[in-house]
């Protein structure tokens, strides 16, 4: 699970990472319903933590 700060106005959000054969992804609701989206596109925001459970 990532959380971060949203560029432009500071306004927390969250996701889970998803692991497709290789591909990361984050799957997260930003008000347009849930979307995947790489991992590499949330580097334009301030990340806020990082939590991992193991199964």
């Amino acid at each position: 699970m990532l959380t971060w700060r949203l560029s432009g106005g500071g306004r927390p959000h969250l996701g889970v990472v998803v692991d497709d054969y290789g591909t990361v992804r984050v799957a997260h609701n930003i008000g347009a319903g849930v979307r995947e989206e790489p991992l590499w596109m949330f580097k334009l925001h301030k990340p806020a933590g990082h939590y991992r459970w193991r199964v």
